[in-house]
């Protein structure tokens, strides 16, 4: 029997290691010259990419978990991976900054709570669009979009 792909169709590419490999190749010029230490990735759309970014550029990892899922799975954290000084967040678009309005709230939370000097981000990669309307919402952090 030959794989047969299931679910609505939206993260097909993610799926299909070709095309996944080659597009997330694409965007490591964009953010070769950033000084940082950790991707951060949310939901499959950003920790799929995040990760293959991370082990291709050899970087850290964090991955925020949306609150649902502490309690319907077996996470029992917000956060796995790594509180480092420096992250770019990885995600396919914004579309009302919610996602990365979280991941910045969790991570700064848990820098607090470990008594680390704050989180700086050195920038938000998009993977599939850059979100213009958002430049100025997320306290000067670079959109950098494929």
């Amino acid at each position: 029997m030959e794989a047969q792909y299931v679910g609505s169709g939206y993260h097909t590419a993610l799926f299909n290691e070709f095309e996944s490999y080659s597009h997330i190749a694409q965007l490591e010029p964009l953010i070769k010259d950033i000084d940082f230490a950790c991707f951060v990735g949310r939901g499959l759309s950003g920790t799929i990419p995040a990760s293959i970014l991370a082990y291709r550029m050899n970087k850290k990892l964090l991955i925020v978990r949306k609150e649902a899922e502490k309690t319907a799975s077996h996470a029992y954290s917000l956060l796995e991976g790594w509180l480092v000084a420096s992250y770019i967040i990885v995600d396919d678009f914004i579309s009302q900054g919610d996602t990365m309005r979280a991941i910045l709230r969790h991570v700064t939370n848990a820098h607090q709570n470990a008594n680390l000097p704050p989180p700086i981000f050195k920038a938000i990669l998009l993977t599939k669009t850059e979100s213009s309307s958002f430049k100025d919402l997320f306290n000067d952090i670079p959109i950098i979009g494929a």
